[in-house]
Parts: structure tokens; sequence; C-alpha cells
């Protein structure tokens, strides 16, 4: 009897310490932007935490994830090719993907987010669930990809500038031979006349 009894009490203290692990994570996953995911590969069935439908005014893809994210208009077209392969590289072994993708929200605006992802294993090693976090990052991309399309312009321009600089000093007798050897070996010595660029 006195063996049942401390098993109970051990039973009992495993129950209380795992109601604590699971309160503190609650608390995490409260006090975090970010939306918490979990998508069972065996059932597919995907359960997002309420931020989801805070952040896009709608409900998460729920089950039959697998066909219903190339049925909708939830995660941009263009994303979905990687996101299959990132998923069938998971199910292989690949572990803490990171991958950036648009979702829509419920006025149909793609919203760039951050998904970073782990699998889950079963005994045999076979991939059973992913599970992972999704941020909003929409801010930060936009405003990175509208630096870089500047710098590309600006770089363009620059170019633009010294190509026209060059095709003037061509024309005026003014470029150095070595140059003119240059232009003549890229094929741009066929200049007609004034105010034409190439």
């Amino acid at each position: 009897i006195r063996r049942r009894v401390q098993m109970v009490v051990e039973l009992e203290s495993r129950r209380q310490h795992l109601e604590t692990v699971v309160d503190r994570y609650q608390c995490i996953i409260d006090q975090s932007e970010a939306i918490v995911f979990e998508w069972d590969l065996r059932t597919d069935v995907v359960s997002c935490s309420p931020k989801w439908e805070e952040q896009f005014g709608y409900p998460p893809l729920g089950e039959r994830f697998s066909q219903q994210i190339t049925q909708t208009n939830d995660f941009h077209p263009d994303d979905l090719p990687r996101m299959r392969d990132t998923v069938e590289a998971m199910r292989r072994g690949l572990r803490n993907v990171s991958m950036e993708v648009r979702i829509a929200d419920s006025e149909g605006k793609y919203v760039w987010s951050r998904i970073r992802a782990t699998p889950q294993t079963d005994e045999q090693g076979t991939a059973v669930r992913i599970v992972g976090m999704i941020s909003n990052i929409d801010a930060v991309k936009r405003t990175t990809l509208d630096l870089q399309e500047r710098a590309e312009r600006d770089a363009l321009l620059e170019q633009n500038k010294a190509l026209e600089k060059t095709m003037k000093e061509y024309q005026n007798g003014t470029l150095g031979a070595e140059m003119e050897q240059l232009l003549s070996f890229a094929g741009l010595t066929e200049v007609s006349g004034p105010g034409v660029t190439v």
C-alpha cells in the first residue's frame, strides 16, 4: 500500500509540474505578438492561436490544410511552391525552418510574414507534426524592398550617366585609345551621329 501511495504522490507532483509548465508557455504565447501554430501531418489539420484571427481578420484554414491551401488566396500564389518544397524537406528531416511568405488579410491585402517551424517526429523518425510561429514582418520587409529598388534604380542611373559620358567622348573624339578598344571589343563602335545612344 505504501508503494501505491508513493506512486500516487509522484504522479500528482508530475501533474502539478506539467500544469505549471503549460501555464508558463500559455503566458508566453499570450504575451507574444506571434501566431503559434501546429500542423498535424497525419490528419492534415492545422490549429492556430487566436492571434491569427486578430491579425488577418478571418479564421485559419483548419482541416484538409494541404488541399485547401491551393484552393484559397490565403497565401500568395508565388509563395506556394516554396512552401510545399519546405514542408517536404521537413518531412525528410530538415529542422528549424525560417521563411518569408505573404498571407492575405480579410481585405485581400498580402502581409509579409515570417514562418519559423520545426517538425516533430515519431519513434521511427517520421515527421508527424509541424509546430511553429508566424510573425508579422510587413513594415520591415516593405521598407527593405523599397530601399533595394531605390538602390538598383540609383545604380542604373549612375551606369546610364557613365555610358552617356563615354558615348559623348567617343563622338567628340576625346575618348582614350584603351576605351575605344574596349568599346570596339563590346561591339559599341557603330555610332552614327550626335545624340545616338547605344
